[in-house]
């Protein structure tokens, strides 16, 4: 059984999550909507944020976790 999936995704929306976290919810093609959370997202050098802020299609890995997902890399594919 994996653990890190990599997928093609649009951001749905963005929540704060915690003190430094946010938690996003994507659509995808393979997982359908997956809601996921960005580690330390709110801190001035965070570098996961970045692509997932402009609208557009990203190209993201995320890890199964117990209650939820962990977004570990992002990418910007299209911007619209």
């Amino acid at each position: 059984m994996e653990k890190a999936f990599k997928t093609e995704a649009l951001v749905l929306t963005k929540k704060n999550w915690r003190e430094q976290d946010l938690l996003f919810s994507f659509f995808t093609k393979e997982f359908g909507r997956i809601e996921a959370v960005v580690v330390g997202a709110r801190k001035a050098k965070s570098k996961l944020v970045g692509p997932l802020s402009s609208l557009g299609l990203c190209e993201m890995v995320f890890v199964k976790g117990k209650v939820f997902n962990k977004v570990t890399h992002t990418y910007l594919l299209r911007s619209w």
